[in-house]
């Protein structure tokens, strides 16, 4: 039954994702999977996969960590490239986070149980989720194509979650708009303020000429860009244990964005590979942000769910190692759409 509790939980999260919710709050559903009534250590390593799975969401479009690298990072790169560009290495994530689950259930003799996987069965989940995960595919594919920009797509989300949610699903009700509404108004102002307050100090740097005499100083290092990538992604792996990524993004990205088209790189590349190093923060410790909320909802030591973490964490570095490696797997499916 672990095996295939590990594996939809993984599923369920990369749908999560494309449904396009925050890494923060794709935790919380998750959680109630790892709430029966099973020894304490086969509950501390689900929740680990509930962590690691949770990290899909910011690299599976829509993301929320893509919008705002392409705000802060201007013109140099779109929304939807960003969008694109995550789709094969968020594929490749989850088939690896699947293997791994399996891997350790095998080890340790995780006996397979519950109900068998058929089509009949799955066919019937989807047609009942059928609206619900086409709201992706009507997001992205309008921001994609060009019919709508990102803010336009939001817009159009919310609708189409209203529609369904009052028209179709009804498990939402007049009553329930006040707190939804003042819950998403409490989300968009932290975020608002977090950029509110990091367009000064961007205003600050720009006027001190802080990026180009960055840039001037670290050419004086090295004029490789591949250099130049590899200590980006060394200083970021050191910012993600002790910076949230939000304001890493706010803070780091309009200093480096620049810098990365002066040596020549790829902007799309240098831009997924920045998020994506910061998304791997938020499970390398000592400030890792989805241990602290697995932590906080379920009760459970931070230290127990982070040791049986580490194979997940050691994999998307492994995939980070590869993206830069073969940037194709960011780049390839993008260019094949116009970007």
């Amino acid at each position: 039954m672990f095996n295939i509790l590990r594996r939809h939980t993984i599923a369920y999260a990369y749908l999560l994702g494309l449904i396009g919710v925050l890494c923060f709050a794709a935790t919380l559903p998750l959680t109630a999977i790892a709430l029966a009534d099973f020894s304490p250590t086969f509950i501390t390593t689900i929740r680990a996969v509930i962590a690691a799975a949770a990290n899909l969401g910011p690299i599976i479009p829509p993301s929320n960590a893509m919008i705002v690298y392409a705000l802060m990072a201007g013109s140099s790169v779109s929304v939807g490239a960003l969008f694109i560009a995550g789709l094969i290495p968020g594929l490749i994530l989850t088939l690896g986070f699947m293997a791994i689950a399996s891997y350790i259930s095998w080890r340790r003799g995780y006996v397979l149980s519950g109900d068998p996987v058929s089509f009949p069965n799955v066919w019937y989940h989807f047609k009942r989720a059928g609206l619900i995960i086409s709201m992706p595919i009507v997001v992205v594919g309008g921001i994609v194509g060009g019919v709508f920009t990102a803010t336009e797509g939001a817009a159009i989300a919310v609708l189409y979650a209203s529609v369904i949610g009052f028209g179709v699903t009804r498990k939402i009700t007049v009553a329930d708009l006040p707190r939804v509404l003042f819950r998403s108004a409490v989300t968009a102002s932290m975020v608002g303020a977090l950029i509110a307050f990091a367009a000064t100090i961007t205003f600050v740097f720009t006027i001190d000429m802080v990026p180009l005499r960055l840039s001037q100083w670290i050419q004086t290092l090295t004029q490789d860009p591949m250099v130049f990538l590899v200590l980006v992604m060394l200083l970021l792996v050191l910012v993600g244990m002790v910076l949230e990524s939000n304001a890493a993004y706010i803070m780091l990205v309009p200093i480096f964005a620049p810098i990365a088209v002066t040596y020549g790189l790829d902007p799309l590349w240098f831009g997924f590979l920045f998020m994506f190093n910061l998304v791997i923060g938020m499970m390398t410790p000592p400030v890792g942000v989805l241990f602290f909320v697995m932590s906080g909802v379920t009760g459970e030591r931070i230290e127990r769910i982070i040791s049986e973490s580490w194979g997940y964490v050691g994999f998307q570095f492994a995939v980070l190692v590869l993206c830069v490696l073969f940037p194709s797997l960011v780049t390839w499916l993008p260019r094949q759409m116009g970007f």
